[in-house]
């Protein structure tokens, strides 16, 4: 026969159980989680592609292609970022100990020569959002400067970020970072790494890699070397033509 007192007791003994294997969970996740995700181009890129464009599969009976689609119709025929990749950073503290993010920098992991033979464009647009970290991919060793939507980016500070913030997270607190990586001269492959202390131990460093894992991958090169210019704008997409041939100015330059 169950009594009440054991009944009790069981389920005493059944809760703490829970709560020490959820405690030694916690203890085995990793202290900081750090992910980046795409930004939303919302229309306004910048991209090229080693290889020449083809014609544009529009469905049958569709009157209206959006910018978006055309985009992602590019990047699965493999073109990348020109000259700028902007990703969302994002930082989270796991496990009940303080974590110290001491730096967020880029690790060059390749370059190449630029890519030279299409480039595609949808008029960007100035927009805004969390801190700004700005890089600059033809230094040999990139490091974060804030920087401030103004028109352009400018530089905030006279000295690297990181010199001059700290960033203590707590458990399940969360800190999000806009990254710009740039390239004027190379197609550079890249990732995002980040160090950080917990209590005394020594530093550590995670590594962040864009969605679908691989590495982040940036060209630059002189705009008047590709061999094919195309634009694409709300006004240009509809019932005749996705993304058309661009035009070019007195200097030579596409538009």
């Amino acid at each position: 026969m169950i009594t009440i007192g054991g009944l009790l007791g069981a389920i005493t003994t059944a809760a703490k159980a829970v709560a020490g294997a959820l405690s030694n969970q916690r203890k085995d996740q990793h202290p900081l989680e750090a992910w980046a995700e795409a930004l939303p181009s919302r229309g306004r890129w910048k991209l090229a592609l080693n290889r020449p464009l083809p014609e544009y599969p529009v469905p049958p009976g569709v009157e209206y292609v959006s910018s978006e689609a055309v985009e992602a119709w590019l990047r699965d025929l493999g073109a990348v970022d020109y000259e700028r990749t902007t990703v969302r950073l994002f930082l989270r503290g796991r496990g009940h100990r303080e974590v110290h993010v001491v730096v967020v920098r880029t690790k060059i992991l390749e370059r190449r020569p630029p890519i030279r033979d299409t480039w595609a464009c949808s008029p960007p647009q100035g927009d805004e959002t969390a801190t700004l970290l700005l890089f600059d991919l033809d230094q040999d060793e990139p490091t974060a400067w804030e920087g401030r939507l103004n028109g352009s980016r400018e530089l905030v500070g006279t000295e690297p970020y990181f010199d001059t913030h700290r960033l203590y997270l707590h458990d399940d607190e969360t800190k999000e970072y806009r990254v710009e990586a740039t390239t004027q001269t190379n197609l550079v492959h890249w990732q995002l790494e980040v160090d950080y202390l917990v209590g005394k131990q020594r530093r550590q460093t995670l590594t962040v890699h864009p969605p679908g894992g691989g590495w982040f991958k940036t060209t630059g090169g002189d705009l008047r070397d590709f061999t094919d210019h195309w634009w694409a704008g709300p006004a240009l997409l509809g019932r005749h033509a996705a993304i058309r041939p661009a035009s070019y100015n007195e200097q030579g330059d596409p538009y």
